[in-house]
Parts: structure tokens; C-alpha cells; sequence
């Protein structure tokens, strides 16, 4: 069984609608929410009361990286945010990934190289840019990671909205 998760908490995102998914049996959609309505292609999961105490962001981070640990089903988890999209094709990916021997699944990010792209992108944001605080603390954490490993900011960098 593939098992495509998401997390839909708050007023955070919206939920995609992959009307294709109907044609393959083997997959199932999961959405854990809070929201009382969802779209009926989604199987609706609650969230877990042991997180109720996280602020929004913690929630979607806890379900993003233990939802197989909390559907505790044997088969091939993938991850999507909820606002994706997923195009017909990903099945075809998701396929080919459990073909091969590997153990994970990501895709290149689609406008940056590298962690240092990805940094000198963050701090010209205009969220970003009148913040000094906001600017160090991104430097504080590429110059942390830098100095563990200095290939890090020429490593392939990741879209983590699936994997």
C-alpha cells in the first residue's frame, strides 16, 4: 500500500484535490486535521492528542516527520504538503522509487542549487530583509552547518514539500 499523507492545521494551507488518485487502489490519501470538513478523497486522521500542545507549526512538523509511526501500517509513505498538487505522473515516481533499493525519495529543488543559494535567497526576502535579528539567527544557523561540513553549502538542496 502507498500511503500519501498530509497535514491540513488551522487556517495554514488548503487541501489539493488529485482526482486521478481514484484509479489506483493500492493508494490512500490521509489528511491529519483539525477541520471538521475536508474533501471526501482525503481519508480524514486526527490529530494526536499528545501534540495538542504544539503551536501550528510544530504540529505540521511533528505529523510530517512521524506520520508512519502514527498510521503504524506496513507499506511506502510519502509526504506532501497539502497545498501540492500532485500530478498523475507522481505515481509513475512513487513506483519507480520502490523498485529501487533505496531508502528515501526527494526531488531537487526546482529554483535553487544549494544550501547557500537557498541562504542568500532567504535574506534578500523581504521577510527577512528589515529583520536583523531575524537575518542573524539565518547566518548563525548556515555558518553552523558550514562549519560541521564544508561541502554543505554547495550540497544538492532538496524540495521538501515531497518526499
Amino acid at each position: 500500500m502507498i500511503y500519501i499523507c498530509t497535514v491540513l492545521v488551522g487556517n495554514y494551507d488548503f487541501l489539493s484535490t488529485p482526482n486521478w488518485i481514484r484509479k489506483h487502489d493500492n493508494v490512500k490519501l490521509l489528511c491529519f486535521t483539525d477541520q471538521d470538513k475536508i474533501n471526501k478523497i482525503w481519508t480524514k486522521i486526527s490529530l494526536p492528542k499528545k501534540i495538542d500542545h504544539l503551536s501550528t507549526f510544530h504540529k505540521h512538523k511533528y505529523i510530517k516527520l512521524f506520520c508512519d509511526k502514527i498510521i503504524g501500517k506496513k507499506g511506502t509513505y510519502v509526504w506532501v504538503d497539502a497545498n501540492i498538487y500532485l500530478k498523475d505522473a507522481t505515481i509513475h515516481l512513487i513506483n519507480k522509487f520502490i523498485k529501487s533499493d533505496d531508502d528515501l525519495l526527494f526531488v531537487r529543488h526546482p529554483s535553487r542549487k544549494n544550501p547557500k543559494e537557498e541562504y542568500n535567497q532567504l535574506i534578500s526576502n523581504q521577510r527577512f530583509k528589515n529583520s536583523e535579528k531575524k537575518v542573524n539567527i539565518l547566518k548563525k544557523k548556515f555558518d553552523n552547518y558550514s562549519n560541521l561540513d564544508r561541502t554543505y553549502e554547495y550540497s544538492d538542496l532538496i524540495e521538501a514539500n515531497f518526499f
